[in-house]
């Protein structure tokens, strides 16, 4: 088992990870500024890396039998329970990621086998969903390094390494943790989000909708339509406003019917509102 984990495949779906470290010569850095660092990585993380990534997840089901789907339940209900005991947390000195499933599954045989066995079934089918991405995570390596200059930080460009664990992780992913689930988690655990007192009415609606928001200073707002899988339906409105209470009313007349998502954009900062088109 050891052996055949040490020859796997390379693969880069583990890209979401951030790669930059503050430089030496920059030690002054304030904490400030660290912090907003920190914030407008894990913002350009949630908005363009993660959506792609869980539609190349879901993808994966396709190839994967309902035999193999209950024991990835299995697995990630496992998992689970080790985020959700902080004991457990605080004795693993708060690992994380690849290296905190790497430290579990290491001291769980029975679920380590499992685990051996999924990757080796469909490491092929991982590995090619990576392929169709790759201009994706050239853009996602560029972006990175340009905001990692913003702050003054060292850039270090991901390494592809071989890792079984890479795989299991993109294996172990749920699809069905809608955008909004994410969104909420991230609002918890990283606190980026602003609130921008979004409002919109009516709602649900079926041929126009007008959204009312704060704008804290004078500058460019980004307002786009999402899915719950945050995929982009429609971008309305890209450009400058001036500060205050704005509102701005949209035509969603081609706009399929269904739950959607207003998405707020300031200075990097996001807010979310939900909403419902129902075309009569």
């Amino acid at each position: 088992m050891k052996k055949y984990i040490r020859l796997f495949c390379s693969i880069t779906f583990g890209v979401i990870v951030i790669n930059c470290t503050f430089s030496q010569k920059n030690k002054s850095i304030s904490a400030t500024a660290n912090d907003d660092f920190a914030k407008e990585m894990e913002v350009y993380r949630q908005n363009k890396i993660l959506p792609v990534i869980y539609t190349q997840r879901t993808k994966l089901d396709d190839f994967i039998t309902i035999n193999d789907k209950k024991e990835i339940d299995y697995l990630r209900n496992f998992l689970s329970k080790y985020r959700k005991n902080k004991d457990v947390v605080a004795s693993k000195k708060r690992i994380k990621g690849l290296s905190a499933i790497k430290n579990i599954f290491t001291n769980h045989t029975d679920e380590l086998e499992i685990a051996v066995r999924l990757v080796e079934k469909y490491h092929d089918n991982v590995l090619n969903l990576n392929d169709q991405i790759k201009l994706n995570i050239e853009k996602w390596e560029a972006e990175k390094s340009r905001i990692c200059q913003k702050y003054g930080v060292d850039y270090r460009p991901t390494k592809i390494k071989k890792s079984f664990w890479k795989v299991l992780g993109f294996i172990l992913l749920d699809p069905d943790n809608t955008y909004q689930e994410r969104l909420d988690q991230q609002a918890i655990s990283n606190k980026t989000q602003e609130n921008f007192n979004l409002k919109v009415f009516p709602n649900p609606a079926s041929s126009t909708q007008t959204l009312n928001f704060l704008v804290p200073e004078n500058g460019n707002i980004k307002i786009d339509l999402i899915d719950i899988d945050g995929r982009i339906i429609k971008t309305f409105y890209n450009d400058f406003i001036d500060k205050g209470d704005q509102s701005l009313t949209f035509d969603i007349k081609s706009i399929p019917t269904g739950d959607y998502y207003y998405r707020y954009q300031f200075d990097n900062k996001i807010e979310t509102i939900k909403t419902s088109i129902n075309l009569k």
